[in-house]
């Protein structure tokens, strides 16, 4: 059967990041990490401003997240709001995403 581009960048998985000792669940699409997406990054590496763009391919890549504000309501994780987080959180949400797509061995 076909696969059609739109459905690959469509679907969720989800993964829990550890951060300070809290955990959070993350859903994110695995189909937008693309070789653009990786050009951009290290395009940002090269031009030293790493953690803004950081930011801007998690709010692309985020569906959603269990990350609440002060009243208990989910918050939207947009590229403006992921700015004000520090850099370590949104290295280790960066990871976990990694770690979660990176293929598995078989076992035989």
């Amino acid at each position: 059967m076909p696969i059609k581009l739109s459905k690959i960048g469509t679907k969720t998985r989800s993964v829990t990041a550890t951060y300070d000792g809290d955990e959070v669940t993350l859903t994110y699409r695995p189909g937008a990490f693309t070789p653009r997406v990786e050009a951009r990054l290290s395009e940002a590496q090269d031009e030293g401003r790493v953690s803004q763009e950081v930011a801007a391919v998690l709010a692309d890549v985020l569906v959603s997240w269990d990350v609440l504000d002060e009243d208990g309501k989910p918050l939207e994780p947009t590229a403006e709001l992921l700015m004000d987080f520090p850099v370590d959180f949104l290295v280790g949400v960066t990871e976990a995403i990694g770690e979660d797509m990176r293929p598995k061995g078989t076992s035989g």
